[in-house]
């Protein structure tokens, strides 16, 4: 997500419009949380670690998620913008705005 839309869902779930506030609360954690939210083995297997069930820890991590459909989603979604991108590239280059 783009920083402007971030900040203006911050805005509305933190009940604010100061700028400043905004601004700090994104810099704070836009590293925390991953662009592309895709499961670690290293994760599931911390929480088979610490599972109630015995069987919890001979468990294979990676029997417990699939992230092929976020990396779908992702890769169409960067395809996406470079198309736009490049459109608008050509668009400008081709046919400029008179100003």
């Amino acid at each position: 997500m783009d920083k402007e839309t971030t900040t203006r869902a911050l805005g509305k779930y933190l009940k604010t419009t100061d700028r400043e506030v905004l601004e700090s609360v994104y810099e704070d954690y836009k590293d925390v949380f991953p662009q592309v939210p895709l499961m670690t083995a290293a994760e599931v297997k911390a929480v088979l670690n610490v599972a109630k069930s015995p069987n919890a820890k001979q468990m294979k991590p990676e029997e417990f998620f699939d992230n092929v459909l976020v990396q779908k989603i992702s890769g169409f979604r960067i395809h996406r913008r470079r198309q736009r991108k490049a459109v608008v590239a050509v668009s400008d280059s081709e046919f400029p705005v008179s100003s």
